[in-house]
């Protein structure tokens, strides 16, 4: 069952997508990460307590606002929170040089970094912090209720870097209108459902991280979040699209090797994505050649095909 997406319009914004998932289903599993399980309406209240002290530090439209933190529940609780308070995060994987890091929360001129304890000695900034550990303490202080901030489509979502391969790296600003769109032209290829279990392993840091987390939730879906060590572990992996029935995933080809070598042997009911580069042919696949970023891939019960790249859905060029 479908539930939001039947067209784009530029003044849709990310947050009242998924804000208007928490309405209709407040009950259903949002997001899975661990022991920690969290419904719509769970999530959407955290996010909306998380905006209000985010405001109260600063935080509206314009304002950037960096996230370096540990993959979990409360790193998606985080990034609604920045986007529902009206600012463009700008994704800092902890994993990165501090070199890379701080270069990026200067250039963006990041006015807020929000961080845990165990990570302030990566950082030499002048942007204000907020520890993420004080401020989970403090949402009880905060309402529930949507905080109310004026969000256009061309508001900037955030701020992704290029690898810097030629040069020192470049940020690229993502408007909501463009994730938008990007999110209603997935929903109808591959495709996506309420009763679909997405599991998320990409960086924050990646642009496909920006669908792995978003789609899900703005269809009804749910998003399951593999930690660091996971996404390194082609056994945990594979073990946990059988455990939690995994039915979409995305990954590089060599998350996907490492799946197969670690006896990856069976048909299973898994929509499989892969990015870079084709899949290698052992899998039945539809194989769309250059497209940037996202998924080029995914598993179909019929033989191997090309299909050409004007045959592929987008609504909108962004």
């Amino acid at each position: 069952m479908n539930t939001v997406l039947a067209e784009s319009d530029e003044n849709d914004t990310l947050g009242n997508l998924i804000s208007q998932q928490a309405y209709l289903w407040p009950k259903r599993v949002a997001v899975k990460f661990g022991q920690t399980t969290l419904s719509y309406h769970d999530l959407n209240a955290r996010a909306n307590k998380f905006a209000a002290l985010l405001i109260q530090n600063g935080v509206k439209p314009g304002v950037i606002v960096g996230l370096a933190v540990d993959r979990s529940a409360e790193m998606l609780v985080a990034l609604l929170a920045i986007i529902k308070a009206g600012g463009a995060y700008l994704p800092l994987d902890p994993g990165f040089p501090a070199d890379r890091l701080n270069f990026m929360l200067a250039d963006s001129r990041a006015g807020l970094l929000v961080t845990q304890k165990n990570y302030e000695h990566l950082f030499n900034t002048d942007s204000k912090r907020l520890f993420i550990e004080d401020a989970l303490l403090l949402l009880d202080a905060f309402p529930a209720t949507e905080p109310g901030v004026t969000i256009s489509g061309h508001d900037v979502l955030y701020i992704l870097y290029t690898s810097g391969s030629t040069g020192l790296p470049k940020g690229v600003l993502i408007e909501h209108h463009s994730m938008v769109n990007l999110l209603y032209s997935m929903q109808a290829a591959p495709g996506i459902t309420m009763d679909d279990v997405w599991l998320a392993v990409t960086t924050i840091s990646f642009d496909m991280a920006g669908a792995e987390l978003y789609l899900p939730l703005a269809n009804g879906a749910t998003v399951l979040i593999a930690d660091a060590d996971m996404v390194k572990d082609g056994r945990i992996l594979l073990e946990v699209v059988m455990r939690e029935k995994v039915t979409i995933m995305q990954a590089t080809p060599y998350t996907w090797r490492m799946m197969l070598a670690a006896g990856w042997d069976q048909k299973l009911p898994i929509k499989v994505l892969a990015a870079a580069r084709p899949c290698r042919k052992k899998w039945p696949i539809i194989y769309w050649p250059a497209v940037p970023s996202y998924g080029i891939c995914m598993a179909l019960p019929k033989p191997q095909f090309t299909l050409p790249l004007s045959m592929l859905p987008t609504p909108k060029t962004a």
